[in-house]
C-alpha cells in the first residue's frame, strides 16, 4: 500500500513538473481537476459525435442485417469505418461511455507501439493525450484515433524491419495499409512520406523488401473489397460511384476551406516549441537520415494536408497531426530538455479551457438526452423502418431503429440532392414508411417543407413529440423529435 502511494505521489510531482504547466502548479491542478470531470462526464455520455453512432448504424446493418454498405445506408466513408465500429458495437459491455473505452483502447495502442521511436515515459505521454487532446474531441472515439493507432502498428512493424530484416515486417504494413484506406481515405497522405521514408530511404532500400510489401498491399486489398467482389452485380462500382457522387457536393465553399488551413495553422502554432526544439536537439542525426529522429516530424508533416483535404474546419482531422506531435513532446520531456518557462502557456490555457466546455456540453447533452423516453421510441419503432427527415442520426443508435431511405444522416438528402431534397422526401413518403421522424415541430420552423407536412398530416399520426429545454434558437436541436406513425386507412 505505502508503495503504491510512493508511487503516485512521484507520479503527480513528475506531472506537476512537465514544461506543458509553465512552472505553475495551479495550472497542473486545476487542469487535472478539469481533466477528471471531463472523463466522469464521458463515463456516462452514451456517445460524444454525432459522426459515430452513425458508423455504428451502419455497423448494425452489417452484422445484424448482413447489408453492405450501401444497401442498408450510406455515408462518404469506405466500408471498414462501418465493419470497425459495428464490431466495437458487438464487442463493447457498456452502453454509457461506449466510445470513451474505444478511445482508451486506441490510445493504449497507439503509445504502446509509438515506444519504438523513441524513449519517453508513458504516463506522460497518456497525460498529455488527454489533457491537450481535448482540444481535438480525442475522447469522442473517432475515426483518427482508429487511423493514428493503426499507423503506429503500420510504422513501429515497418521501423523494427530495418534492423531485424524479416519479410513478414514489411507484409504486415502492405496488408493493414489499405484496410486502413478502407476506414478513412485520408490515413494514404498521412502515412506517406514516413512509409516512403522507410522503404526508399538509400541506406536501408532492398527490391525484396519492396516487393513484400507490394504483395502485402494487393493482398489487403483484394481483402478489404473481397464482400463486394463475391457479391458480384456490379456493387463495387456502385459503392464507388456513390461516394464520387456524395462527394461532389460535399467538399467544403471557399469561407470553409480557409477557416480549415486557419485552424490548422494555430493548432500548429501552439506547438511550435517543441518541432523547433525537436530540430535543435536532432539537427545532426536527422542530416544523417536516421530514422529515430525523421519519422515522427515526417509522420506530422505528412498528416498535415490530411487535416485539411475535406475543407470542413472540423477539430478532429488534428488528430492526425497530433499523435506524432505529443510523442515528440514526451521523448523531449523526458530526455529533460529545457523550454523557455511560458513556450507553452497559450497550448496550456487552451487545454483547460478545452476540458471546461467538453465537461460542460456533456453535463448539457446529458440533461437533454434526459427529456427522451428512448425506450418507448425503441419499443414504438419495433424494428421497423423509419423515415428521417433531418432529425438528429444519433435517434438510429439510440432507439436501435432502422432506416428506410439509405440517406438517413441529418442533412445527407439536402447534401446529395439539393433542391431536390423535398422531392426525394415526397417520393419517400409515397413508399408509405411505417414511421417517420422530423425534429421538433419541423412544420412550423422551417426544417420540413410544406409539401411533406401535407403529406404527414393527411397520412401520419404523431405518436411521440419531444424538445430539449436548453437547445438554443435558430439551430436544429439535437435532441428534440417528432415520431409519426403510418395510419391504418393510409396503408
Amino acid at each position: 500500500m505505502k508503495q503504491n502511494i510512493d508511487f503516485l505521489i512521484k507520479t503527480l510531482n513528475n506531472l506537476e513538473s512537465l514544461p506543458i504547466f509553465c512552472g505553475k502548479k495551479w495550472l497542473f491542478w486545476l487542469g487535472s481537476f478539469l481533466t477528471v470531470l471531463a472523463i466522469l462526464s464521458f463515463l456516462y455520455l452514451p456517445y460524444g459525435n454525432g459522426d459515430t453512432v452513425y458508423y455504428t448504424m451502419v455497423g448494425r446493418g452489417i452484422f445484424r442485417d448482413h447489408m453492405l454498405p450501401y444497401s442498408y445506408a450510406f455515408d462518404h466513408k469506405p466500408w471498414g469505418v462501418y465493419l470497425f465500429y459495428g464490431a466495437w458495437d458487438k464487442i463493447c459491455p457498456f452502453f454509457h461511455g461506449d466510445f470513451f473505452f474505444l478511445s482508451l483502447v486506441l490510445s493504449a495502442v497507439t503509445l504502446y507501439f509509438c515506444r519504438f521511436f523513441g524513449t519517453f515515459n508513458i504516463i506522460t505521454a497518456l497525460f498529455i493525450y488527454i489533457f491537450v487532446g481535448n482540444i481535438f474531441g480525442i475522447l469522442d472515439g473517432n475515426t483518427e484515433n482508429v487511423l493514428t493507432a493503426g499507423s503506429a502498428v503500420v510504422l513501429a512493424v515497418l521501423y523494427n524491419g530495418l534492423s531485424n530484416k524479416k519479410f513478414v515486417n514489411y507484409f504486415i504494413p502492405g496488408f493493414m495499409i489499405p484496410l486502413l484506406i478502407n476506414i478513412n481515405y485520408l490515413v494514404a497522405v498521412s502515412l506517406f512520406l514516413p512509409v516512403l521514408f522507410l522503404l526508399f530511404s538509400p541506406r536501408f532500400f532492398k527490391l525484396q523488401y519492396i516487393f513484400i510489401f507490394s504483395i502485402g498491399c494487393i493482398v489487403g486489398l483484394l481483402t478489404s473489397f473481397s464482400p463486394y467482389l463475391i457479391e458480384g452485380n456490379n456493387a463495387l462500382q456502385s459503392y464507388f460511384r456513390m461516394q464520387h457522387d456524395f462527394l461532389q457536393n460535399y467538399g467544403g465553399n471557399t469561407v470553409s476551406r480557409i477557416s480549415s488551413v486557419l485552424c490548422t495553422i494555430a493548432y500548429t502554432v501552439m506547438f511550435l516549441p517543441v518541432l523547433l526544439l525537436w530540430y535543435r536537439k536532432y539537427r545532426e542525426e536527422m542530416r544523417a537520415g536516421e530514422p529515430s529522429a525523421l519519422l515522427l516530424p515526417l509522420w506530422f508533416i505528412s498528416s498535415l494536408p490530411a487535416t485539411v483535404l475535406s475543407g470542413h474546419p472540423f477539430n478532429h482531422y488534428y488528430i492526425l497531426c497530433f499523435v506524432p506531435l505529443v510523442i515528440m513532446t514526451s521523448v523531449l520531456f523526458y530526455q529533460n530538455v529545457k523550454f523557455p518557462r511560458y513556450s507553452f502557456l497559450f497550448l496550456c490555457i487552451v487545454s483547460i479551457i478545452s476540458q471546461g466546455f467538453c465537461t460542460g456540453r456533456n453535463i448539457r447533452w446529458l440533461w437533454d438526452m434526459s427529456f427522451i423516453d428512448y425506450a418507448l421510441i425503441t419499443r414504438e419503432a419495433a424494428h421497423q423502418r423509419v423515415l428521417n427527415i433531418r432529425a438528429d442520426q444519433a435517434f438510429f443508435y439510440m432507439g436501435d431503429f432502422r432506416t428506410f431511405d439509405r440517406y438517413a444522416f441529418t442533412d445527407h438528402v439536402d447534401i446529395m440532392f439539393g433542391a431536390g431534397a423535398e422531392k426525394r422526401y415526397l417520393n419517400d413518403l409515397a413508399q408509405h414508411p411505417p414511421l417517420v421522424m422530423t425534429p421538433f415541430n419541423a412544420c412550423m420552423t422551417g426544417n420540413a417543407e410544406r409539401s411533406v407536412c401535407d403529406v404527414l398530416k393527411k397520412n401520419y399520426t404523431l405518436i411521440y413529440s419531444v424538445n430539449a429545454l436548453t437547445q438554443r434558437k435558430g439551430k436544429l436541436p439535437y435532441f428534440s423529435l417528432d415520431l409519426y406513425r403510418l395510419a391504418k386507412e393510409s396503408k
